[in-house]
């Protein structure tokens, strides 16, 4: 029997009924950090600057001040954040303790066309590795991308290892990998989009400087789709979220 409502063409009762889905859908990503979206959304984004203040905040994320500060309380009763005077403002940082949370709230998306292999092994399995590889992996790299796996073996191209997720096995040559949950998966015509929950990141030590991964020892590769190239990652010109400071109208 056919379950018809009165509020199927009402653009407030749907709009609310979506809201509730992607609420729930976004509770349950957030599960692992112990955060509610709000709380999780709020310290993403002081994560991504070294200080930011709370009009600033506010602004990006289109919140009222109230509601910043509302938030920001429990953060900081948490200890993830700490907030500075500055005259009579302040800015808000996060903590030592803050950082590592971001590890639960790190998410990667991936746009994969339906052509592919791996697309059905990530669906069935809701796992999958993100593998970053160095300019001298180039022609293995650009050998698996020529072959498909569902008539090619491409096991003995790169020896594997596996860390904690069973269907997740990364590139042990590749300098950074990263191993995923499946958190949603939007299905268009011609691409798959996965979204994913990173659970753990593996760097060799000699790409790092001062403990954070330097792009410039990684020597990663740029796919040109267009030109059909790969092309190499240049020299840094600017510092972010500094350089912007010089705009003036």
């Amino acid at each position: 029997m056919k379950n018809d409502s009165i509020y199927d063409s009402c653009m407030y009762f749907t709009a609310t009924r979506l809201s509730r889905i992607v609420t729930e859908m976004a509770e349950e990503a957030f599960m692992p950090s112990g955060l509610s979206p709000s709380h999780a959304f709020l310290m993403m984004t002081i994560c991504s600057f070294p200080e930011i203040t709370p009009t600033e905040l506010g602004q990006k994320m289109h919140l009222a001040p109230s509601t910043v500060t509302r938030l920001a309380d429990k953060l900081e009763i948490k200890g993830y954040i700490e907030r500075k005077s500055n005259g009579r403002n302040s800015n808000i940082r996060a903590t030592e303790p803050g950082m590592k949370i971001q590890g639960a709230l790190d998410m990667v998306t991936l746009g994969m066309g339906k052509t592919h292999y791996s697309n059905k092994g990530i669906t069935t399995n809701r796992e999958f590795s993100i593998n970053i590889p160095s300019e001298d992996m180039v022609i293995e790299t650009d050998y698996t991308g020529m072959v498909s796996g569902s008539k090619t073996d491409k096991n003995d191209i790169f020896k594997i290892f596996r860390g904690t997720l069973k269907h997740a096995p990364m590139i042990e040559k590749a300098p950074v990998t990263m191993e995923c949950k499946l958190v949603d998966h939007y299905d268009y015509r011609t691409h798959d989009l996965f979204v994913g929950r990173v659970e753990k990141i593996y760097a060799e030590e000699n790409i790092l400087t001062g403990g954070t991964i330097d792009i410039a020892k990684v020597r990663p590769m740029l796919f040109d789709m267009h030109q059909r190239k790969y092309w190499k990652v240049g020299e840094p010109f600017a510092d972010a979220w500094s350089v912007g400071k010089n705009y003036s109208k």
